[in-house]
């Protein structure tokens, strides 16, 4: 009686793919959403852009908006480049497109349709727009998306993790409150 327990059962490198393709998912998501940016070849800057950056790297409290998306950004700039904060803000929309999307087709929307969802929303609304721009406004469209999330099923753990995001969200931008 000879068993190989050496190679794996069927099931575990599926699982193993899925693993992969989740962020592999993001960072397409990610580019998709800071196509924008890319196309200007530097981030979205507007004239609070800078105070945004700088208020925290000099210790000062900024008088006229909040901190909180200087202190979310820091440690994605260091003073050193911009590009971190549009990835890592496309990819936050990415994310929540894609589990929002799963929710309302209630499990029935893969990885590649929604893909195609944010083609489509790349192409066809202003979503890029503010993903590439180093504003909190962003955080508007977030809020939407985790509101969304929380009120479809308020039950989910998953669900409920995200409204630390909606949290900081709100604190960042509290127009969209």
């Amino acid at each position: 009686m000879n068993i190989k327990t050496s190679a794996p059962f069927p099931h575990e490198r599926s699982f193993r793919l899925i693993r992969f393709v989740g962020p592999v998912h993001v960072v397409v998501s990610s580019v998709m959403l800071s196509w924008v940016a890319l196309f200007n070849h530097f981030p979205l800057v507007f004239p609070d852009t800078l105070s945004y950056a700088t208020t925290v790297l000099r210790g000062e409290t900024p008088g006229m908006f909040s901190v909180f998306y200087s202190l979310f950004i820091l440690p994605l700039h260091q003073g050193v480049t911009l590009w971190p904060i549009v990835f890592v803000q496309g990819a936050m929309l990415g994310h929540l497109l894609y589990l929002v999307i799963r929710c309302v087709s209630g499990g029935n929307v893969g990885k590649l349709q929604t893909l195609l969802v944010v083609a489509a929303l790349c192409l066809f609304s202003s979503l890029p727009w503010f993903t590439g721009q180093l504003m909190p406004d962003v955080f508007t469209s977030v809020v939407i998306l985790e509101t969304s999330l929380l009120a479809s099923d308020p039950r989910r753990p998953r669900r409920q993790a995200g409204s630390a995001s909606k949290q900081r969200g709100y604190a960042s931008h509290p127009e969209s409150a």
